[in-house]
Formats: structure tokens, C-alpha cells, sequence
């Protein structure tokens, strides 16, 4: 049974390093290590110097890692409680302290550090065959942690030989606990002065109540590591210069009949259990850096640490100096150009090569012989040092707060009668709760972050470390000791701020798998082997079906060239749009709605107002921009003045004339959205070619200045297109538009083309039936064009004369639409076809649709629209533009392989690696990464209209309600106009959903959940304010209900980072990571380590056989600790 000691001493698995003076470039002697667990306490903090009256006791505690380690200002000013909620730690025990005795400070962290001596340690746990409890589990246990040993050391010596006397002397007396689990029974330190070096091993004895221990110098000139593993060999009892040993330690070994006494006692052999969690968990740490130090030695990585025989030796001369760079390089090292490199694994890693292998979850135990490598820079690292000694200069620890990959080594200057006793940034915070002043905060969302494109984001990460390092190595060079001392604190609160801001350039500069802060439409891509992995080349359609479209864009694009000037847009939006009539939603409303799906864009909602026209009045047209600013011009709308010098004002192509009037005021994103009146639009683009001089965008805004109905929006739309000109793109791809348009009676779906004179244009509407509802998700959906039905059908004069000048329809029977003027599926056979089904599938799943028949340019395989089996309601259109085909055969949340070990949905797409796949396609869903807002527009008869407006992609953003009515009161909601994509910024809902979808990738099978709970709450909120307040309470409420949103959004984007922290669950308190699972293990080759079989059994057995020993001996202690009790209390 696990002692409560176990719950926290578990895993720290650690990684120390020793180097001796004549090895380094500077002469210092160097321990360091890595505190590689959790939940851990990494706030550093200084011990202040103590002098001790007569009959003076110090105070031990018990194991101590968690937050908060201590509760005792006597101890530090810093571990003063906090609050009621923190009680006084209760000492286990004290230890004697001579008269006048005055201590040293020091610096702590999880383990005491460096003190003004120069004496510093670093710490490994390692296996041990003999384990105890403490004092408070069992009176006959044990008294000091390494922990405490390491502080009492740090307290009283100022040498590396002093400290292991003085620790071996107290464990011996008091007695040693490490865990009761004979993994990590032992514990390792490396211990140096600015003389020595040192490596320190110790353990319980066999009377639970004492501590075998011996220490081993490290070579002049040489290094070493300690990577959870014994490393002493062979003892030499008379050479008391490189050896130093506990009294019992032949004794004990003899008693329990591990050693016959013959020849020297070889310390790992005697009293190591080996390897730790898997054949290779040490043995390649210590090739890895052996190998670093002495290339020139061609050490073998697959020794592996053998009890039998040293495979490596105790320490290696290395071929050049060692300087502090390569100690940094060594600690951010993931074996990068080795056989074992982490981050050159074609599935494991992920689309984006990360080197973090997530372990310890349910699944993983499932495999008797999977193992992931470890390497030294760790996912779950929470603080790494490197403690430089001088003899006769201040020691200065280079310490680095959370993973070393993602964080930078500050160096802080160790020395009597300090000035800095406090380094708030390094000091006041813990894992449990997020703190914007802690670097340790600033560098987990970092680290975690790189995680979603690691292959890309390491080099802007190295970068700035560089940068950093740099500018602190001139500080080294060019200041005094004292001067950096007393720089440290702020550079430490600048390295905060600049690591936040990192943070958000990392999410925003690779922003929803594009980079450079989405401007670059050619995304930043996975490889060509991952691809093949996970089955892009092996998409649902057949290569004929891939072949077909191809040929089909083609053609038509040639004919497309002959026949139109080159107007040019961008060709990026890959939107779903919808309609639904008022007799299919459950309140009566008409709905129009749609996603923006593309980048660069400028999502800012912004209010347009009306404007009043005299005689002769003339409209301004201009040329279709989507990024930001999409339009500089106040006298559009305020919102549209200049915000700088360097935004000039829009320059028109062109004018319209306008009806003597006042226009009607609207809400406008990259489109119009709705109007005063209630007219509403959705859009979406298709095909076809031109050159003129208006755009959709232009369109629909034009309708909505103008128009109170579908129809009028509709006449009015056509009637400038046929006079002035439509123009998509000059890509067929997205030539062609189309937009679901409803007013408070009525739902159409309209579609436009250029004609082929390119100055004017083709178009026709249908109306959506009565209680029907219809999607358009990048195709156009109107068959059949009924010339003599004008309730139903609305279109251009030269509808039917283009088509048969062009010889694509020859007069007979109906013009279908979609086959004379489409070019039918998008980027791949069912690019629509799949969305197609699947929105009319949710809207009507009693007719049990096909999903394969795709969209067919010869004949329709859907129907136009469907009549819902049940209302359409708001919560229902919220989940339809979150879905990711869940629960069917194209979830792409169940994939075992392209999601990850975590499912996400995303895949990201325009890479240069798909395009060598001429038949490979990822499913597309109706929510997107990519999707920069979406909505969906209300239209009612009785009462106020309602935009539900989300920014950013739907599965982590909310949908605001935004009245809309004649006098407006509300023109502007700062949180979701005042931003663009390529700054950050704090004020802005859009960066704030972009901060958790993107976060969300990390570990969406689980985040997805905090997220729809938040979700949930954000709406029943949204919900009882439209149930109990009227529509100017509403209006007025929402710019600061979205203020507040977008400051509950970003404080989960934090919820998120810091309780999935680093693989763990529950904010690093749940030791077991939410992992991934078995399916996705075995596709990524977990189950098939380099080691064999029998390496895997061996350990185990020897582990078992070990533990056992271990537990029999306890108990044995236990009954004669028992028994003397009995006799003493007979006597």
C-alpha cells in the first residue's frame, strides 16, 4: 500500500548533471538538473540566514512538493500563509543545533539550490531496494526527505565534501525515506563548490530507520549525469579523496546477503534496482549526453544501464570545454538528429512534429511492452537550473522556469547579505490558479502552445530565446554582480510580459493553420509521410470521380478565360450559407445565415447608418477587399474613419445613382448581415468569370441601404449586376456567388455569375417553400428554372440567351441552372455533397439521405430544400455550424490517427504537401478552423430582429444576440469591431475565441468539454436575458456583455492551458494524463519500443522481485519495532 508520502513523491523523474571546474569554459564547477513532475511547488525563493540560541532546533518537515511546500514564515518570509485557508505546516520532528550556529541562505525551489557559499545541488530520484516511512507514518521510520537533507546541507556547509557528510551523518542518525515503491526508494544528488563535484546516492537501510549512502567526486576535468538511475560502481574503500560512504554500507549489504565481501562493493549493483520505467529511460539519457560532451568516444545507445556490469562510465572527459550554452542546449535537448529524434516522428509527433509523447494514461498501461523515448527537455518539466560556482566569486544560478524548450535561464546572483531576497515572477504563483505576473504562467502558454504546429513555432520560440539570452549575456559581460542582482526582478517581470505576448504571436502569426497572422493562404503544412499516415490519399471517392472534376475545372476555366476581362478577387472564403422559412422554425422566424470561412479577412461587425440621398444622388462602389481594412471610409460608417496615417481612404471604382431617400441602417462583416427592416443575408461563393464593377459584398450592401423585402433585395441586386457588372474571381473556384436572403415573410437563395460580355451578369432566386429549409455550402443548388412561375422563381433577362450562345443549353425543356452554369463540386468530389447531406440530414434524418451521392453536375442528388421533422430552434442552428459529422461514418472527431492522440477535428489544408497528392482530400466540415465568424439573422413579423453573431470558428465562440430595429441605440459593440488578425489584441471576443479554438487542438477530446460547459453557460445567460428583458434592455446591455465575454474567453483559453498543463489533468494534480487513446498508441508504433520482449520481463521481474524484498523487510522492522514496544512497556 502506498504511504501518503508515495502521493507526491511519485515521478519526479528528474535529470542532475555534475561538471567539474577544469571541464567548463569559465572554470566554474556546475550542478544542475531538471525538476521533470507534477503537481510540483516551482516557486523559488530565498532562505534567509538564522542564528541559533541555546538549545536550538530546527525544525524538519515532512516531504514537501506540492503548493504550497511550506506554510512557515519562520522558515522564509515567502512561505508566510497566504491565506486563512493555508495552515501552519506541523514539523515531524527537529534536529539539534549547536549554540551561535548561523546558517547560509539560500535559494529554494522544490529542492534547496545554491547557497552565498557557492555551494549548489541538483536532484534525480532513482530505484532503490531498501524503502521506510516517515516518522508520522510509523514512529520507527525515518525523519529527513532528500529534500530536507539537501536545505539542512544548504544551511550549514559551504563545500560539496562538508554537505555529504552532513547529509550522510543526519540520515544515518534520523534515518532516510524515499518512496515505499522501490522505483523511486533512492534519491541522487549532484553537489558542487567551486572546487568539486560530486555525486551523492542514498537510501534507506534495513531497519527502516537509518540510511545507506556513498558519494563518488567527479574526475577533474570530466562531467556526468544522473538520469533517475544509480551511477556509482565499484567503492574503493581507501581512497577517501574520490570516495565517501555511510559506516553501514558493507555491513548491510552482507547482512542481506547482496554481497559476499569479496572484492570491492559495486554500490548500483548492490543496491539499485535498474532501469526505471522502461529498458532505455536512463540508459539513453546517459548516451545522449555522454555522446553531446565526447562524440569523439562513439558511445552505443542501445547499452542500456545494466546491474551486472557498468555499460557507461561514471563520468567522460569532454572533447571541448563545456560552456553554459551547450548546458542550456543540453536541457532543451529532445535527441534532434539522432536515431531517436522526438521531433522527426511521422505519426507520434502529429501534423506538426512535437516531440512531447504524452504517457501515463489509461491506454498505455494496456501495453506490456510499449514505451515512448525519453528525453531530457520534458513536456512536464516545471523549472531546470544550471548553478555555475567560483571559488572565490558568487555563485549565479541560470535558472529557467518551466520547460527549457520554451523557456529562458535567468541568471540570479548568489551571495552574502543579498539586496534581492524576492523575485516576484519566479515567486508568487502556483499551477493551481493563473497569474498574469508569473513567468512561470508566461512560459507554460508558450511550451504548450508550440504543441499545435511544434515544426514552425520552435524557430520563432528559439528566437526569441536567442534574442534574450543574448541581451543577457551583454548584461553578464558588461555589469557588475551587484548590478544584475538588482536588474534581476524586473528582467524577470519584462521576460513575463514578452513571453505573453510570444504566446499570442504564436497563436496569431500561425493562426488557424495559415502563418503569418493568416495573410498567408498557402498554410504552413504537415509532411508528405504524415499525410500518406493517416490516409489523405485515401479519401472516400474514387480516383475516376477526382479525375472527372479536374478535367471539368479545367475545361471550364479555359472557357471561362475566353470569354471575360481579368478582374481579379481573392479565392479563399468557403462558406456555408442557409436559409430557412418562417413556417420551419419554432418562433416564426425567418432565418438567413453563414459562415466565413477563409482568411485574411476583416471580421469586425460593424454598424452602417442611413444615410439620406438628395437629387441626382450618387452611391459609392469599391473594388472587393476581404482583409482588413475592408473599407476606409467615415462617411460609410464611422466605424470605417481612418485609425492611423498609414490607412488611406478607400478610393471608389465607381458610382450608382440612388433613389431620392434615406437609406436603411444595417450591421455589415465582410457582407451585409441585416437591416433595420429585417431583411437578412447569408453567403456563400461558387463559379464563373468577369470583369465589372460590382462584387457580392457591394451587392448585398447596395440591397440592404435599399431594400425592406427578399424580393426587392433580389430585383434590386440583378437589376445593377445585369446594368454594371458582376465580378467574382477570375479562378472558376470561386467566380460565382450565392446568397440566402430572407425578410420577415420570405427565404430565397440567390445565385450570380458574370455573363459573357463580363459587363454584366446571369443570376436567378428561389424562394425556399413553405416550412422547408435548404443549405448552400459552395455549390449552387437551384436545378430547374420554371420560367412561369413568379412566385417561386426570380432571374436575369438573358438567363436562358447566354446559356444558348454559349451552346450550354439548347432551348429544350427547363434550364437547369447548376448544369449550364456551375462547374459543380469544389476542391474535391465532396467538398459540398458531404455538407450538402449533411445539413439537410440534420434538418430531416427521417429521410435517411445518401451520403455519397455528392453534387452532380448532370442531375440532382439532393433536393433543393427539406421540410424540417421538427422546428427549427436558435440552439439547433448553433449546433449545426459546430458540426464535425459527429457520430457518423466521417466524424472527424474519431479518427485514430490525423486527429492526434487527442481528436481534434481540425485538419489543416493549402499546404505544399497535399498538392503532391492527386487524389488525396481531408472531409469538410460545416465548422472550420478557419471560420472567422458565423451567424445566423432572425427576421420576425411582431418583434425585434436578431443577428446571433459568433466570432470565430463556432465550436469555441458563443452566439451574441445583436437587436436590429429602426434608431438604433447601440452603433457600435467595441469587443467585436475594435481588432483585425494581424495584431493581437486584449479588447477583441475574436482573439479571444481564437485564443481557446486554437488552444483547443492540444487536447480537444477533453478541452472540448470545459468548452461546451462554458458555452452553455455563456448562452443560458444570452437565453434568460431574451426571456426577461425587453429589446432596448437588450440592445443596450451587449457591448458590455461582450466585454465580459471576451474576458471570460480569454480567462479560459487559461482554464484550458493550466488544468490540461503539460499532459496532466485537474491543473498537474491528477498524475494519471488524460491520454490518448489505445487505437491511436498502436498507429503511432507505442507498442512496438526498440527493446525486446525479454528486456521488458526482466525489469518487471526484477522489480517485483525487489519490491517484495523491500516490503518483507518493512514489515520484519515493523514486527520488531512492535515487539520492543511490548517489552518495554512489560518492564
Amino acid at each position: 500500500m502506498m504511504s501518503t508520502s508515495d502521493k507526491f513523491l511519485q515521478r519526479g523523474h528528474c535529470t542532475a548533471t555534475a561538471v567539474d571546474g577544469m571541464a567548463t569554459a569559465d572554470g566554474g564547477c556546475i550542478a544542475a538538473t531538471s525538476a521533470d513532475g507534477t503537481p510540483i511547488d516551482f516557486r523559488l525563493v530565498y532562505i534567509p540566514p538564522r542564528t541559533y540560541g541555546p538549545n536550538g532546533k530546527r525544525a524538519v518537515y515532512k516531504q514537501f512538493q506540492a503548493y504550497p511546500r511550506i506554510v512557515d514564515a519562520e522558515r522564509a518570509p515567502s512561505y508566510a500563509p497566504t491565506g486563512p485557508e493555508q495552515k501552519l505546516s506541523v514539523p515531524i520532528g527537529y534536529v539539534d543545533m549547536p549554540e551561535g550556529t548561523t546558517t547560509y541562505g539560500y535559494w529554494e525551489a522544490a529542492y534547496g539550490l545554491m547557497n552565498e557559499a557557492g555551494l549548489c545541488m541538483g536532484e534525480s530520484s532513482c530505484s532503490g531496494r531498501l524503502a521506510t516511512v516517515p516518522v508520522d507514518e510509523n514512529p520507527h521510520g525515518a525523519l529527513f526527505w532528500v529534500g530536507e537533507l539537501a536545505s539542512v546541507a544548504l544551511e550549514l556547509c559551504s563545500t560539496a565534501r562538508g554537505a555529504i557528510e552532513t547529509m550522510g551523518r543526519l540520515a544515518e542518525e534520523h534515518g532516510f525515506y524515499g518512496t515505499t515503491e522501490v522505483e523511486e526508494a533512492g534519491e541522487a544528488l549532484t553537489v558542487a563548490d567551486g572546487d568539486e563535484a560530486w555525486v551523492f546516492h542514498i537510501l534507506s537501510d534495513d531497519t527502516g530507520s537509518g540510511a545507506v549512502w556513498a558519494a563518488q567526486k567527479v574526475p577533474k576535468g570530466h562531467a556526468t549525469i544522473v538520469p533517475n538511475v544509480f551511477i556509482i560502481r565499484d567503492i574503493d574503500p581507501d581512497d577517501r579523496d574520490n570516495f565517501m560512504f555511510s559506516k553501514n554500507i558493507f555491513d548491510v549489504a552482507k547482512r542481506l546477503g547482496w554481497w559476499d565481501g569479496a572484492g570491492l562493493l559495486d554500490f548500483t549493483r548492490t543496491y539499485s534496482v535498474g532501469e526505471y520505467n522502461h529498458p532505455y529511460y536512463a540508459g539513453r539519457r546517459l548516451w545522449r549526453a555522454f555522446s553531446l560532451w565526447a562524440p569523439s568516444q562513439n558511445f552505443d545507445p542501445k547499452l542500456g544501464v545494466e546491474l551486472e556490469r557498468p555499460t557507461y562510465p561514471f563520468s567522460v572527459k569532454p572533447d571541448e570545454p563545456i560552456t553554459l550554452e551547450k548546458m542550456k542546449s543540453l536541457y532543451r535537448d529532445h535527441m534532434e538528429g539522432t536515431q531517436y529524434d522526438l521531433t522527426n516522428h511521422v505519426t507520434a509527433g502529429g501534423a506538426f512534429r512535437t516531440p512531447n509523447r504524452y504517457a501515463e494514461a489509461e491506454a498505455e498501461d494496456s501495453m506490456e511492452y510499449g514505451a515512448w523515448e525519453r528525453a531530457i527537455s520534458l513536456f512536464r518539466t516545471q523549472y531546470a537550473y544550471i548553478a555555475v560556482a567560483r571559488k572565490g566569486q558568487p555563485g549565479v544560478l541560470h535558472f529557467a522556469i518551466g520547460a527549457p524548450h520554451g523557456s529562458v535561464y535567468v541568471p540570479i546572483v548568489v551571495k552574502p547579505n543579498p539586496t534581492v531576497r524576492s523575485i516576484p515572477a519566479l515567486e508568487n504563483a502556483w499551477q493551481g490558479e493563473f497569474n498574469e505576473k508569473s513567468l512561470w504562467w508566461a512560459v507554460l502558454s508558450v511550451s504548450n502552445t508550440m504543441d499545435v504546429k511544434w515544426c514552425y513555432m520552435i524557430k520563432d520560440v528559439r528566437e526569441a530565446q536567442k534574442e534574450v539570452e543574448d541581451e543577457i549575456d551583454a548584461m553578464m559581460k558588461t555589469k557588475s554582480l551587484d548590478e544584475i542582482e538588482k536588474q534581476t526582478p524586473e528582467l524577470c517581470d519584462s521576460l513575463t510580459r514578452r513571453w505573453f505576448k510570444l504566446h499570442y504571436t504564436l497563436l496569431g502569426k500561425y493562426q488557424n493553420g495559415y502563418a503569418d497572422w493568416g495573410y498567408s493562404k498557402l498554410g504552413y503544412g504537415p509532411t508528405t509521410e504524415w499525410l500518406k499516415t493517416v490516409g489523405f490519399d485515401k479519401f472516400d471517392a474514387t480516383k475516376k470521380q477526382f479525375d472527372e472534376q479536374k478535367e471539368r475545372f479545367m475545361k471550364s476555366q479555359s472557357e471561362a478565360d475566353s470569354a471575360s476581362r481579368d478582374r481579379v478577387r481573392p479565392d479563399h472564403d468557403h462558406c456555408t450559407a442557409l436559409a430557412v422559412d418562417c413556417a420551419a422554425t419554432i418562433d416564426g422566424g425567418c432565418i438567413s445565415g453563414t459562415s466565413a470561412d477563409g482568411s485574411p479577412i476583416d471580421f469586425r461587425m460593424v454598424y452602417v447608418p442611413p444615410k439620406t440621398y438628395g437629387p441626382g444622388g450618387k452611391r459609392a462602389v469599391f473594388k472587393q477587399v476581404d482583409d482588413y481594412p475592408r473599407i476606409v471610409d467615415a462617411s460609410r460608417a464611422p466605424s470605417y474613419a481612418p485609425t492611423s496615417p498609414e490607412q488611406k481612404e478607400s478610393v471608389p471604382i465607381g458610382y450608382i445613382d440612388m433613389p431620392e431617400g434615406t437609406t436603411y441602417g444595417y450591421w455589415d462583416a465582410a457582407y451585409g448581415v441585416m437591416n433595420e427592416a429585417g431583411l437578412s443575408m447569408g453567403e456563400k461563393d461558387e463559379y464563373d468569370t468577369s470583369g465589372a464593377l460590382l462584387w457580392v459584398g457591394e451587392l448585398s450592401d447596395i440591397a440592404m441601404e435599399r431594400c425592406a423585402t427578399a424580393r426587392c433585395a433580389i430585383e434590386t441586386m440583378g437589376g445593377l449586376a445585369e446594368k454594371y457588372g458582376f465580378y467574382g474571381t477570375t479562378s472558376i473556384v470561386e467566380a460565382g456567388e450565392a446568397l440566402t436572403i430572407a425578410d420577415k415573410s420570405e427565404a430565397w437563395v440567390f445565385h450570380i455569375v458574370a455573363d459573357d460580355t463580363g459587363n454584366g451578369a446571369v443570376w436567378v432566386a428561389q424562394k425556399v417553400p413553405k416550412g422547408h429549409a435548404t443549405m448552400v455550402p459552395n455549390v449552387f443548388v437551384i436545378r430547374e428554372i420554371d420560367p412561369d412561375d413568379s412566385e417561386n422563381f426570380l432571374f436575369s433577362k438573358n438567363i436562358f440567351d447566354v446559356a444558348r450562345r454559349l451552346g450550354w443549353w439548347d432551348g429544350v425543356g427547363k434550364l437547369d441552372f447548376v448544369n449550364v452554369y456551375s462547374v459543380s463540386e469544389y476542391d474535391h468530389p465532396y467538398y459540398a455533397g458531404r455538407r450538402l447531406w449533411r445539413g439537410l440530414s440534420l434538418f430531416a434524418p427521417s429521410l435517411n439521405l445518401d451520403p455519397k451521392l455528392g453534387v452532380d453536375w448532370d442531375h440532382a442528388t439532393y433536393p433543393f430544400s427539406v421540410k424540417p421533422d421538427e422546428p427549427v430552434t436558435v440552439d439547433f442552428l448553433k449546433r449545426l455550424y459546430r458540426d464535425h459529422y459527429e457520430g457518423t461514418p466521417y466524424d472527424l472527431t474519431d479518427h485514430v490517427v490525423a486527429g492526434g492522440p487527442f481528436n481534434t477535428p481540425t485538419r489543416y489544408d493549402g499546404a505544399e504537401a497535399e498538392k503532391s497528392f492527386k487524389h488525396g482530400a481531408w472531409e469538410r466540415a460545416i465548422s472550420l478552423y478557419r471560420t472567422q465568424y458565423s451567424y445566423f439573422a432572425v427576421a420576425y413579423k411582431d418583434k425585434a430582429n436578431i443577428i446571433y453573431f459568433a466570432p470565430g470558428t463556432p465550436h469555441a465562440s458563443v452566439y451574441i444576440p445583436i437587436v436590429v430595429k429602426p434608431q438604433q441605440s447601440v452603433t457600435s459593440i467595441p469587443a467585436l469591431e475594435y481588432a483585425w488578425q494581424g495584431e493581437f489584441n486584449r479588447s477583441s471576443l475574436w482573439w479571444g475565441v481564437l485564443s481557446v479554438s486554437n488552444v483547443m487542438d492540444l487536447k480537444y477530446r477533453y478541452m472540448i468539454e470545459d468548452v461546451r460547459k462554458a458555452q452553455v453557460a455563456a448562452e443560458t445567460e444570452i437565453d434568460m436575458m431574451l426571456a426577461t428583458k425587453t429589446d432596448e434592455e437588450i440592445e443596450a446591455a451587449m457591448p458590455e456583455f461582450c466585454s465580459h465575454l471576451t474576458s471570460k474567453w480569454f480567462d479560459l483559453t487559461f482554464t484550458l492551458l493550466g488544468k490540461y498543463q503539460n499532459g496532466y489533468a485537474d491543473w498537474g494534480y491528477t498524475k494519471i494524463g488524460y491520454g490518448p487513446s489505445s487505437g491511436w498508441l498502436k498507429r503511432a508504433g507505442y507498442d512496438r519500443f526498440a527493446a525486446s520482449k525479454k528486456q521488458f520481463k526482466d525489469l518487471r521481474r526484477r522489480y517485483a522481485k525487489c519490491q517484495n524484498e523491500a516490503d518483507e523487510i518493512r514489515r520484519r522492522n515493523r514486527g520488531q519495532a512492535f515487539e520492543a514496544e511490548a517489552v518495554l512497556e512489560t518492564e
